[in-house]
């Protein structure tokens, strides 16, 4: 649980932490079939950090990509993705999915 002071109100309240998929070995079909694509990330993915994002998209057997590019295979889209990586993921024919998609697929 974490605990949160309210500014305005002075106040404790609680709230629980986003879970965080891991790789566990029920799930290694899904694992198989997205190990070697590039996958990249755009948007705020709320209660990770990009590491910590990095990190799952390596486990899974993927390589997180730098950026937006032609060659990438999966873009995930986050809160406020970036309008000008959509349109570039658009034109190039890149698959997206949202980052709760991302954690059933793993």
């Amino acid at each position: 649980m974490l605990a949160e002071l309210l500014p305005s109100e002075g106040r404790m309240i609680h709230s629980e932490a986003p879970s965080k998929p891991s790789i566990t070995p029920e799930r290694t079909e899904n694992k198989e079939s997205i190990k070697g694509k590039k996958i990249y990330v755009t948007g705020k993915i709320h209660g990770y950090n990009k590491d910590e994002i990095e990190e799952i998209v390596n486990k899974a057997g993927a390589i997180y990509a730098s950026g937006i590019l032609k060659s990438l295979d999966l873009l995930i889209i986050g809160d406020r993705p970036g309008p000008s990586k959509l349109e570039k993921a658009r034109n190039w024919g890149i698959k997206t999915m949202s980052w709760e998609e991302f954690k059933k697929f793993l």
